[in-house]
Order: C-alpha cells, then structure tokens, then sequence
C-alpha cells in the first residue's frame, strides 16, 4: 500500500501519469452577446483573471491537492497497518 502510494505520488509530480480527475474546468461559448453593462463587466473581470491564472492551472493545482490529501491517507493507513503486524510479531 505504501510503496504503491509513492510509486504513484511519483509518476504524477514527474509528469509521467495525470492525477485522478477530480475536478474540471467548465468551457463556455464566447458566442454570445453582451448587452447589459452588467454582463460587460463581468466578462471585462473574467477575462482579466484568465490573463493572470488560467483556469486549466486552477483545475491542475487542486486535483493535485487531493491527490496529495489522498496519498497521505494512504500512507498513513499503511503504516498503521505495518505497526499493528509488528506488535503482532513480537507477541510471539
């Protein structure tokens, strides 16, 4: 369980393998007119926020923060599980 958990941890953060999908980036048609001032505004807000952190970055930064969450979970339930065989083995 550990060494699965940082064989995986590895081929993510070194590019070799996509982290498990767990969020997705909505695309949306830019098709559309505006008409109120209101909806200029939020396109002018979204499109300068989009300059400065693209949502497909956002996406990635946090499927990786849940991959990190899990593998943690992972890596303590084994060691958990190897210190339990210990105690288990010097009983006997």
């Amino acid at each position: 369980m550990i060494m699965w958990t940082i064989f995986q941890s590895y081929n993510i953060f070194w590019g070799k393998q996509n982290p498990p999908l767990v969020f997705t980036t909505k695309t949306t048609a830019q098709g559309a007119a505006i008409t109120t001032v209101s909806q200029q505004i939020n396109q002018a807000v979204q499109d300068q926020l989009n300059q400065m952190v693209s949502p497909d970055m956002i996406t990635k930064i946090l499927n990786l923060a849940v991959w990190f969450m899990s593998a943690s979970i992972f890596i303590f339930a084994g060691s958990v599980l190897c210190n339990l065989g210990i105690k288990l083995v010097k009983t006997i």
